[in-house]
C-alpha cells in the first residue's frame, strides 16, 4: 500500500547569518531525511519545493546534493520534487531541478516548458499517481490563473484515474496565508487521497479538509523567528480512507535566543550576562554533542550602543561556554515614529521585518516572507516579481497606514 515520506523547503546552500557551520546543518538534516527514507523505504520521497536555495549555487553544494539524491535512486526509492521560487530562475532556463532529472533515473522534477499540458506533470508509479504542480515565475495574477487551471485539470484526472493520486506542488493556500496565495483548499483535486505542499515554513497538518493536506514547514530554521516551530518531514500512510501521518523527528543544532534590553540605564555588561546565564542553564548536556549550540542575543536599545562593545560583552559574558553566538538588533518602540530610523552604532542589521509588521499591520511571518522574496528578486534583477510584490503590499495595507509611513520623516 502506498505511503509517501514528505518533506518541503529543505533550501541546500543556504548559509544563514554567514555562518559555513549552518549550511553544514541543513545538508545534515537532509541527510537525515534520506538516510531515514533508505531504513523505511517508502513508495516514493516527495520534494515539495526548494530544495535549493538558489537557482544557481556554488559546484561543491550541487554536487553533495546530487550525490545525497542519489543514494534514494540508487536504491530504488522513486524521488519527485516540485520547483519552488528558489529553485526557478527569474529567466526561462535550465534549472538545478532539471538538470539532476537528466542525469539521474528516478527523480523526476518536470519543468514547466511552451506547450505542455497538466497530463505531462502526472508522473506513474504503479498503484501511486504523483500530479505536480509547476512553479510559475510571473507576476501573481498570473500564477494563481496558471495554477488553478492544472489543479482543475488534475481534478478532472483524480475523478477518472485508478490508483491512489497525490498532488504535490509550492504554493499557498489562501487560508493559511493571504499574501501570494494562488487557490484555496476547496481548489484541490477532489479525487487526490493528498496534497504535499511547501512552501510555508511553520508546519501546518489539515487531515479534516475536503482534500487533506499538510506543510510539513522549513527543515531546519532560517531565521531567529522560526526556531520555535521547527518543521517535521511527513510519513504519510495512504492505505486506508484517509492519510495518516507519523512526524519524523530531526536531530538539529540545538538554537536559543535570548531578549537583552540594555535602554534600562544598566550596564551592557550586566544585562547580557544575566540574559546569557538564563539561556546556558537551558543547554542540557543530552544535546547533539558533536554541534555547539548556537545562541541569539537579541539587543534591545533605544539609545545608541556601540557594536562592537556589545559583541564584547557578549563574548565576555558567554566565558568559556563552546557555542555561536550571533547577535540581532532589535528597535524598541518609543515616540511616533519609533522604528523609521535608529540610533544603533555600528553594522548590525536591523530587523526590517519587525518594522514593516509594525507599520504594515501585518503578521511578523508574513512580513518576513514579503522581504525574504523582495530581496531574492532584487538580486536576480527581477523588476517584475519586485512590482509585483510592491503592489501586493500596496492592496494589503490600510490607507491611513500608506499616509503615516509617506508623511514620515
Amino acid at each position: 500500500m502506498p505511503k509517501v515520506l514528505h518533506v518541503a523547503d529543505v533550501h541546500l546552500g543556504a548559509r544563514p547569518y554567514g555562518l559555513e557551520e549552518r549550511r553544514d546543518d541543513i545538508f545534515r538534516s537532509f541527510e537525515f531525511v534520506v538516510e531515514t527514507a533508505l531504513k523505511d523505504r517508502p513508495d516514493a520521497v516527495l520534494i515539495a519545493g526548494d530544495l535549493f536555495d538558489k537557482p544557481k549555487l556554488p559546484l561543491r553544494d550541487v554536487k553533495q546534493a546530487v550525490e545525497l539524491v542519489r543514494m534514494l535512486t540508487d536504491a530504488g526509492i522513486p524521488v519527485l520534487a516540485a520547483h519552488g521560487e528558489h529553485d526557478t530562475p527569474s529567466v526561462r532556463d535550465e534549472t538545478l531541478l532539471s538538470l539532476m532529472e537528466a542525469s539521474l533515473d528516478g527523480f523526476k522534477a518536470p519543468l514547466y516548458r511552451s506547450g505542455m499540458r497538466p497530463g505531462d506533470f502526472v508522473v506513474n508509479l504503479g498503484s501511486l499517481k504523483v500530479a505536480v504542480v509547476p512553479f510559475f515565475k510571473v507576476p501573481l495574477e498570473e500564477r494563481r490563473r496558471l495554477t488553478l487551471r492544472f489543479l482543475r485539470e488534475f481534478d478532472q484526472i483524480s475523478r477518472t484515474s485508478s490508483g491512489t493520486l497525490v498532488l504535490l506542488a509550492h504554493m499557498s493556500l489562501d487560508a493559511e496565508m493571504q499574501f501570494d496565495a494562488v487557490a484555496s483548499p476547496s481548489d484541490l483535486p477532489s479525487g487526490a487521497k493528498y496534497a504535499a505542499l511547501g512552501h510555508l515554513h511553520s508546519p501546518r497538518i489539515r487531515l479534516d479538509a475536503p482534500t487533506p493536506y499538510a506543510y510539513p514547514g522549513v527543515l531546519d530554521p532560517l531565521k531567529v523567528e522560526e526556531i520555535n516551530m521547527p518543521g517535521s518531514p511527513l510519513y504519510v500512510d495512504l492505505s486506508g480512507d484517509a492519510p495518516i501521518i507519523e512526524k519524523v523527528r530531526v536531530p538539529r543544532r540545538p538554537q536559543y535566543r535570548v531578549e537583552v534590553d540594555i535602554g534600562d540605564g544598566g550596564s551592557i555588561y550586566n544585562a547580557v550576562n544575566t540574559g546569557l546565564k538564563r539561556v546556558l542553564a537551558n543547554v542540557r548536556a543530552g544535546r547533539e554533542d558533536w554541534l555547539k549550540p548556537l545562541i541569539h542575543v537579541i539587543i534591545k536599545s533605544d539609545k545608541p550602543v556601540s557594536k562592537a562593545r556589545v559583541i564584547a560583552e557578549a563574548r565576555k559574558a558567554a566565558g568559556g561556554a563552546d557555542v555561536l553566538l550571533k547577535i540581532h538588533w532589535r528597535i524598541v518602540a518609543g515616540g511616533e515614529h519609533a522604528g523609521a530610523s535608529t540610533g544603533l552604532q555600528g553594522e548590525g542589521p536591523l530587523d526590517l521585518a519587525k518594522i514593516a509588521a509594525e507599520y504594515y499591520k501585518i503578521p511578523l511571518n508574513t512580513a518576513s516572507t514579503i522581504l525574504h522574496d523582495l530581496a531574492e528578486a532584487a538580486a536576480e534583477k527581477d523588476e517584475l516579481r519586485v512590482r509585483e510584490i510592491l503592489e501586493t503590499l500596496a492592496t494589503t495595507v490600510s490607507q491611513d497606514t500608506w499616509k503615516r509611513i509617506l508623511n514620515m520623516r
